[in-house]
């Protein structure tokens, strides 16, 4: 009897929406996930493009993990009152 690995998987659709790599100055790993963009106003527009980005330099956790984050401006009301 053989035992057959034939592994398949829709996994494999998704690695184009990935950038990843090593920055060979300081040998730090970070990942980019493309996200499918919003559409505003009934879908009429404007677009926006949206990305999950890892960071090892982030220290804070937005709400998706320490070292993640989404490009986007933030607001925290906690901050302002120091």
């Amino acid at each position: 009897m053989t035992a057959t690995s034939n592994v398949n998987s829709n996994a494999l659709n998704f690695l184009s929406h990935m950038q990843n790599g090593v920055d060979p100055r300081t040998g730090l790993y970070t990942l980019s996930v493309d996200l499918p963009k919003l559409s505003g106003n009934d879908l009429l527009g404007p677009e926006l493009d949206l990305a999950l980005r890892y960071s090892p330099l982030n220290l804070h956790d937005s709400g998706y993990g320490k070292g993640w984050n989404l490009q986007l401006s933030q607001f925290d009301p906690d901050r302002e009152r120091r």
